[in-house]
């Protein structure tokens, strides 16, 4: 079984918040237990707690250590059966000696800390039964020295209790927190180590083949194992000793009304767990429902070009909030079944006060009627057949209460065990995973040394990739290549050409045959010398965070390589000349955004990483695709010349046959073997496949003698189309370095921060409409926190009723009529939670999903160039979407009711006290500091986040090195990475190690706290009672409602630290809602003209850069040349073609009005399009861009984004026109079928003729299309640009070309090239090539001819 990713882009993350929260409050709100009957804290933590776990229909577990799927019939687990869980004391295998042994101390710790309560309970009985007995000798007029001495060492006890409390508590929960966190980043380190040494199969079988996921899928592992080693354990041990304490100390002061209350907790576990089941169910709908939501937005904002193109702005902001609307029913109801259930159980807690004090009750009166047949009034002092008397009666209900929630308690830390035992069997086993292919090892297998001189043998290979294990590549594959040799395979998608170079690599083994090395089968030969002596450069480019020096050292077998190598190898990719141009030359560094690097200057070093290792084997997988005509000829001339100095064999992967036409031998590659092979000539006289596929791309027999001729005149690194590629490229369009201006904008920003001014006013005005709701639930939580005050007035008088009534009858009758008061506030206490769960969760819900959309609807609306920048990227804006947003939350909704209850709690707590004694509320006023001071330590130190000042986080390392898993282990990079990840994560330890030990000390406060104010308060109460001034009602009525105040006020802290934490996310969303975007570049604005559109398109005089990097201009003027100026005709066809960053693309999107030109005007029909609406241009251009974006939904919705009101035969007839009618008709569900997030079910092919029929549905004016046939193969390309032609035939409209292949494009009305900051060259096909200038030069490369 395999666990599902979200779809949003989310970096690996620590534990949740909730997790966090849970674990910090399982003991501290254990002490807290009788607050509100049990409540207000344990019912809350335990509740959520059960939302925090998966719903069980969607809860899976990540398959880490699944065979291969030959294996799974015998060993995958049959349906239903349990998860494999590791053993508990298992979970520790990767721990050191010195952390077991700090374990075991932070265990006794525990148990001490876990045993304080049911001491706590001890000391409260024997002080309530002293206290009274010092009231009767004070009303008999009697000494009571011997009495006082003993309520003194009681009080001593209290404050020894808090004080061993402290210790105890601060050493436990300091000590299991940071071996925790060692433990965790251990496990961490080793199991990254060994993922990267896994072989592809494991990859392709533990997450489907898509090794970026694997970071997530751990993340989640890691993140559960991470809280079971943390103090999941501890607090589980310590809840367990003070729940069986707790039921000890009752059994042994009262067993027959222990056993009448623990009746009731039967039907309380029923109760709760019905509600429990609703709770996660929506839990689960909810969270499914905002993954959703997320997954689209992530779609959205990658393809926010896509989108402005189509007008599709109201669109998804429509569609996002539908998702939102979903998700917000779920979670409301999901917060109101929490409420619910925590309305019943405060409910059936209440009731059961009522029948427990009734019982008690009568075990007392029979006490006072025993005393009464007595003479002495002091007789059963000394007596132990006396019966149950009252201070015990009081204590056992204490007892019982707190024993039902410490095991409440113990839930969380169980499930959380559970789950990392669950995670534990997946990671620890991926770990100890030996992998089958091993490229580290450097012992086993033969070093063939120098005198391996090159050559390969494919001897009847049969291979299937493990995943798909009937899908069989090659039945009986043959191929030998001799040594030095350049071989080409070419042949149609899907027939095995990039496998064949993932078994040269031994990613994979065949399933039978050999491949022979050397006169060695491959599997024999050490993997490690192996892929040392292999150079790789794959279809898409990939470099890993770092310097460009240090990507291209990458290639060298230790990692190092002087300035020098690392120049030279730049210069045989040519990739010298960019490299200097950029801010900090070779020491630039790389953090994995493609911002910041074309994909051609990408190529170039990886093509550089590949030359610098001076390999023997040379595999080029459509390893040139990303360049330009020029730079794939300079490095294709540059590869030639080192195969002319040494013997290299070169396998080459090729779709663009120009660049293989000098191949020793061409190997045609259909259905699982070689059909054809030969020389160019050869293949092309056979009249076959490769004919054809050169016939598509206008390549003739001769074309590999002219190519060598054209060689000749400009190979050499003098030539003039080098210096012309060198002249240009510090002008590259894609080159997105930011330059002295844009930092400064960064330190601007930076120093500015969010405005947090008025923030609780704004939000309120958004929640404006829901007031009704909030203050319903704001009653609510007022009523709640109100009903431990009024719990500790009916606790007090019930036990002073005890003491001070000697009358049985009485007593019964008094506290009878006292005990019923107990119904009203079981009725309030659902009542106001009930109230709390409807209005909270819809105005806090309600909130959440305004803000969402607010800022969702504001990034629809501004303009491309605010994309560009780094702090606008697609993860920080999806950050702030869902974590931002549902950080918002913290601010209202029902961590708003909880603040407002914890403030009527200790109000209604200390107006209590100073209403029944002034003296002890003020003493306990005076302590409220040293209760809250847990809550600031907390707040102020273990909460915050460490400060990483490194350049690239652990996260992005890990999931770069993952996502180009094939070329780090061809690289044999996977120990580098390990190590560098390792040095990563030292600064976030010693930050872990601070953390733990404010954790301990919060928490350890938090005890003290409690008992030294109760020793205090005992000792005012007693210095009161002597002095008269005092009765014991008053002050044990005080001392509770001082108790259960200060035990809510101890919660305050988390709310406090949300809270902030919420605000400041709501000033990152104000920030971005509140961002200026003018009207003319406002897509949903009606400002500006609507003429109607002809086709006409002038570009006069421009001069454009780029907003993210002012000084790389794209157009410019230079000499007697203006800026950019062309003239396009309606209905005109023209192609732009030129090198990568020469403004091909950036032509297109000025005139999309992606972008304000600096100077100069493009017009459309003699009308600047800077004063035409946005909206009425785009709605009349037809976009399709390199890379095809789609999005999650169904064919047919896709293609209606092109024309929502499309007909069923203008849908058809679109995808007919683009080739896409026969593969959408071969699926079950037809145009119906879904087709993944991002059109992931699809080939790269089919999402590319899926976009061209959205933008042919449209039937618009003007038709742009970059590079949209790209991702197409020949044959493909030939029928989509047929039907493209056709259709320019047939309905004539004005189109913009961008292509690298000029085959596609020769037949234009007009071809631009462009260079050296504008049009350098135009015209007809035939007249560019009687110019004899550089599109003569380009097509010469491409062609042959």
């Amino acid at each position: 079984m395999t666990l599902k990713a979200s779809s949003t882009r989310m970096a690996p993350k620590r534990p949740s918040d909730l997790e966090r929260e849970l674990s910090y409050q399982t003991f501290a709100a254990g002490n807290a237990g009788f607050v509100g009957g049990g409540t207000t804290n344990a019912g809350e933590t335990f509740l959520r707690s059960i939302k925090a776990l998966p719903p069980v229909e969607e809860e899976a577990a990540l398959s880490l250590t699944a065979p291969p799927p030959s294996k799974l019939g015998e060993e995958e687990a049959a349906p239903g059966k349990e998860k494999k869980r590791i053993g508990l004391f298992a979970l520790f295998r990767y721990s050191t000696r010195s952390e077991k042994w700090l374990m075991v101390l932070g265990a006794i710790m525990a148990g001490i800390a876990g045993l304080s309560m049911p001491i706590w309970l001890l000391l409260l009985a024997q002080s309530l039964e002293v206290f009274n007995q010092i009231g009767t000798i004070i009303a008999q007029g009697g000494s009571i020295d011997i009495l006082l001495d003993q309520m003194y060492s009681l009080i001593y006890s209290f404050a020894i209790v808090g004080a061993i409390s402290l210790v105890s508590g601060t050493t436990y929960v300091a000590t299991w927190t940071y071996v925790g966190e060692r433990q965790t980043l251990r496990i961490r380190q080793k199991f990254v180590g060994s993922a990267l040494r896994q072989e592809m199969a494991w990859f392709d079988v533990s997450v489907g083949g898509d090794p970026q996921e694997l970071p997530v899928l751990a993340a989640n592992a890691l993140g559960r194992i991470q809280v079971a080693l943390g103090r999941s354990i501890a607090d589980t041990f310590a809840n367990l000793l003070s729940a069986a304490g707790c039921l000890a100390v009752s059994f042994g002061l009262d067993a027959p009304l222990a056993l009448f209350m623990l009746c009731i907790l039967p039907v309380i576990g029923i109760a709760i767990g019905i509600v429990s089941c609703y709770i996660r169910k929506n839990s689960g709908l909810a969270l499914v429902e905002f993954t959703s939501a997320g997954a689209f937005a992530s779609e959205v904002l990658t393809g926010i070009k896509t989108i402005a193109s189509l007008r599709a702005e109201m669109w998804a902001a429509g569609r996002y909030t539908d998702q939102q609307l979903r998700a917000q029913k779920f979670s409301v109801r999901s917060q109101f079944y929490s409420k619910l259930a925590t309305g019943i159980m405060g409910f059936l807690f209440y009731v059961t006060y009522t029948f427990a004090f009734i019982f008690g009750t009568d075990q007392a009166a029979q006490r006072a009627e025993t005393e009464a047949s007595f003479l002495s009034p002091f007789a059963c002092w000394f007596r132990t057949d006396c019966g149950i008397h009252g201070s015990e009666v009081m204590v056992c209900i204490y007892g019982v209460i707190l024993t039902a929630q410490f095991f409440a308690l113990m839930s969380p830390g169980i499930n959380a065990i559970n789950l990392g035992r669950t995670a534990a069997a997946e990671i620890y086993g991926a770990i100890e995973r030996t992998p089958e292919i091993d490229s580290t090892d450097d012992v086993k297998g033969a070093k063939l040394g120098d005198k391996y001189d090159g050559s390969i043998d494919f001897q009847h290979v049969v291979f299937a990739y493990p995943s798909r294990p009937k899908d069989v590549i090659f039945r009986d594959f043959n191929m030998k290549v001799e040594s030095g040799s350049a071989i080409a395979l070419v042949g149609p998608s899907g027939s095995g050409k990039s496998s064949l170079s993932k078994l040269l690599l031994r990613l994979y083994d065949p399933i039978g045959g050999d491949i022979v090395v050397g006169g060695v089968p491959l599997t024999e030969v050490n993997l490690k010398w192996w892929r040392s002596n292999i150079g790789y450069v794959s279809q898409e480019p990939s470099l890993f965070p770092g310097s460009v020096r240090d990507n291209i050292a990458a290639g060298k077998l230790d990692g190092e390589a002087t300035d020098e190598e690392a120049k030279a190898a730049a210069k045989a990719a040519s990739a010298h000349e960019f490299i200097s141009d950029l801010p900090d030359g070779y020491d630039t560094f790389y953090s994995g955004s493609s911002i910041q690097l074309s994909g051609g200057q990408i190529q170039r070093i990886s093509i550089a990483r590949a030359l610098i290792r001076n390999p023997k084997i040379l595999i080029l997988d459509e390893a040139t695709s990303a360049l330009d005509t020029a730079s794939e000829r300079t490095v294709q001339d540059a590869l030639d010349r080192i195969r002319a100095e040494r013997k290299l064999t070169t396998v080459t992967v090729a779709h663009r046959l120009s660049t293989i036409l000098n191949s020793d031998k061409i190997v045609v590659i259909a259905d699982g073997s070689i059909q054809e092979s030969g020389t160019h000539k050869e293949l092309v006289k056979l009249g076959g496949i490769y004919a054809t596929l050169c016939e598509g791309q206008g390549l003739t027999a001769d074309a590999a003698d002219h190519s060598k001729d054209a060689t000749a005149g400009v190979a050499g690194p003098e030539s003039s189309l080098t210096k012309s590629v060198a002249a240009e490229d510090g002008a590259d369009e894609e080159m997105a370095i930011p330059g002295a201006e844009t930092d400064e904008k960064v330190e601007e920003a930076d120093d500015g921060g969010p405005d947090m001014t008025g923030l609780s006013s704004r939000l309120k005005e958004h929640s404006k409409a829901d007031t009704g709701y909030a203050i319903l639930g704001y009653a609510g939580s007022m009523v709640v926190g109100g009903l431990p005050a009024g719990e500790a007035i009916l606790f007090g008088m019930i036990t002073g009723n005890f003491f001070t009534i000697s009358d049985a009858d009485q007593m019964r009758s008094t506290n009878f009529e006292l005990s019923l008061w107990f119904l009203l506030l079981a009725f309030l206490s659902f009542v106001g939670n009930v109230c709390m769960g409807v209005g909270l969760s819809v105005s806090g819900s309600r909130l959440t999903r305004r803000m969402r959309a607010l800022v969702f609807d504001k990034l629809m609306r501004y303009p491309m160039g605010w994309f560009d920048y780094a702090e606008h990227s697609t993860g920080e804006l999806t950050t702030a979407l869902e974590e931002d947003s549902e950080t918002v939350s913290n601010v209202t909704g029902l961590s708003q009711g909880q603040r407002i209850q914890v403030f009527a709690c200790l109000a209604a707590g200390l107006i209590v006290a100073l209403i029944y004694s002034w003296q002890v509320g003020l003493v306990a006023i005076a302590c409220v500091p040293l209760i809250l001071g847990s809550s600031y330590i907390r707040a102020r130190y273990a909460s915050r986040e460490p400060v990483n000042d490194s350049p690239i986080s652990p996260a992005t390392l890990l999931e770069r090195s993952f996502a180009d898993i094939i070329v780090l282990q061809a690289y044999g990079l996977q120990e580098d990475v390990a190590n560098r990840y390792s040095v990563s994560l030292e600064p976030d330890m010693k930050w872990k190690k601070k953390q733990a030990g404010w954790s301990g000390l919060a928490f350890g406060l938090a005890q003290f706290a409690v008992f030294g104010t109760f020793a205090l308060i005992f000792w005012v109460g007693i210095k009161l009672m002597i002095a008269q001034k005092l009765a014991f009602t008053d002050f044990f009525v005080a001392l509770l409602s001082i108790m259960f105040s200060s035990f809510g006020a101890g919660q305050s802290g988390a709310d406090f630290s949300a809270r902030k934490q919420g605000l400041e996310a709501a000033a990152r969303l104000f920030e971005l809602s509140d961002g200026v975007v003018d009207d003319e570049d406002d897509p949903l604005s009606d400002k500006g003209t609507k003429p109607e559109i002809k086709g006409k398109v002038q570009f006069k005089d421009i001069e454009f850069a780029y907003p993210t990097r002012p000084a790389s201009k794209i157009y410019y003027r230079k000499g007697d040349r203006g800026g950019f100026t062309l003239d396009i005709d309606s209905r005109q066809s023209v192609a732009f073609t030129g090198r990568s960053g020469c403004g091909k693309s950036t032509a297109l999107q000025l005139l999309l009005r992606f972008y304000r030109v600096n100077s100069g005007a493009v017009e459309v029909d003699d009308e600047d399009v800077a004063d035409i609406n946005i909206g009425h241009l785009r709605e009349h251009i037809g976009y399709v861009g390199q890379m095809p974006v789609l999005f999650a939904g169904t064919v047919r919705e896709n293609i209606l984004l092109g024309k929502p009101d499309a007909t069923e035969e203008e849908i058809v007839e679109a995808a007919k026109s683009s080739n896409a009618h026969e593969f959408i008709s071969s699926f079950a569900a037809g145009y119906d079928t879904e087709i993944g997030v991002g059109g992931s079910l699809l080939s790269g092919g089919q999402r590319q003729r899926v976009a061209i029929a959205r933008a042919i549905v449209k039937n618009p004016k003007l038709l742009v299309l970059d590079e949209a046939t790209a991702a197409l193969d020949n044959e493909s390309e030939k029928i989509v640009q047929a039907a493209l032609d056709r259709m320019q035939d047939t309905n004539p409209r004005t189109t913009l070309t961008v292509a690298h292949r000029l085959q596609s494009v020769k037949g234009c009305d007009k071809i631009v090239v462009l260079g050296d900051g504008g049009v350098k060259e135009e015209g007809t096909h035939s007249e560019l090539l009687d110019l004899g200038g550089l599109y003569h030069t380009l097509w010469t490369k491409q062609s042959g001819e």
